[in-house]
């Protein structure tokens, strides 16, 4: 079966749900957020997804949650100003609910500049309540992206909107967390599987395991199908001997087999955001590279940071080319 790149990268905006719209964006909003933060602000993904609430945000995962709800359907009127729609009885008004109104690309799944956040409370004061055309009560604002309005003090870019989820005080614990812990895994997990949900507009179900113990950090479903591969995600913000990037891959979670891949990264601390290039290798391949190892409790692997060794060269790919490369590989599994 034929992989069709053309529609792959580009389908028709017209066959894209709004449900799946949202869904893209509020994972979007995660990879904002968590990355603008410095991976202080860990999401909560709620089981229940009934109460008007996307994600809630808490601070190194401990502090008091901040609960988001994100609306991107925003409509672009002729002079130039967004308009956006909720039913009244999904905007809720209680402390540390905050509502952002957000601009989604409808081809590539990428918010764009400016958003608009809101306290509940205070966007309850100011927008607009009417009839909707299905005869239910709603609310709505239309706000100018560059103009000033009743909605431009709350007006805000993409890369701050983190801010405005800080409580007094939480910003002078800011720190990076250790290299290698659990909790930074828990970060590069989150960033892979928002960016796989883009880029694979909907093609792709993604699973994490209810219990982190073997290894296997996400698990990629091709919808509809049986078909489907395991992902141990690997990432590193380090730089040794001046161009290479490293990881260790514990021996007793290494299990190869042709629907398990390891996928490494390396983070950018000073841009927000992974490296130009990742590393997506099938653990049958993994273990065949490293065969020559033989430390007892990990194997490593460690390539130049523009990744032109010959070894692991054939599996690097563009960062945004991951979801092809997963595609491909999902199609050719044998039963």
């Amino acid at each position: 079966m034929a992989l069709d790149l053309e529609r792959f990268h580009g389908p028709d905006p017209n066959t894209v749900l709004r449900a799946e719209r949202a869904f893209l964006a509020v994972n979007e909003v995660d990879r904002i957020i968590v990355t603008g933060s410095g991976g202080n602000l860990h999401p909560f993904l709620p089981l229940d997804p009934f109460h008007g609430v996307h994600r809630a945000y808490a601070w190194q995962g401990v502090g008091p949650p901040q609960f988001v709800q994100v609306n991107c359907t925003a409509a672009r009127h002729a002079d130039g100003r967004y308009g956006w729609t909720w039913p009244v009885g999904q905007v809720h008004s209680y402390d540390r609910l905050t509502v952002i109104a957000a601009i989604s690309d409808p081809l590539s799944g990428r918010l764009q500049d400016p958003a608009w956040v809101f306290s509940a409370p205070m966007f309850r004061r100011l927008a607009y309540l009417s009839r909707g055309q299905d005869g239910h009560d709603q609310y709505w604002i239309e706000a100018s992206p560059t103009g000033h309005d009743r909605f431009a003090r709350h007006r805000t870019t993409l890369g701050d909107v983190w801010q405005r989820l800080v409580l007094a005080g939480q910003e002078q614990l800011m720190a990076a967390p250790p290299e290698s812990t659990r909790d930074q895994g828990t970060v590069y997990e989150q960033l892979v599987a928002a960016d796989l949900i883009r880029q694979s507009r909907g093609r792709f179900a993604l699973y994490r395991p209810g219990m982190d113990i073997a290894g296997r950090d996400l698990l990629v479903q091709l919808v509809d199908t049986w078909r489907t591969i395991s992902l141990q995600i690997k990432g590193t913000t380090m730089i040794v001997r001046g161009t290479r990037i490293q990881c260790l891959v514990k021996r007793w979670t290494f299990r190869p087999s042709e629907d398990f891949w390891l996928a490494f990264y390396f983070f950018d601390v000073e841009r927000g955001s992974f490296g130009k290039y990742c590393w997506l290798v099938p653990s049958l391949d993994f273990a065949a590279l490293t065969a020559d190892q033989h430390f007892p409790r990990s194997i490593n692997f460690q390539v130049t940071i523009e990744g032109e060794d010959n070894r692991w060269r054939k599996f690097r790919h563009e960062i945004d080319s991951q979801a092809v490369v997963l595609h491909k590989a999902l199609l050719s599994l044998t039963r």
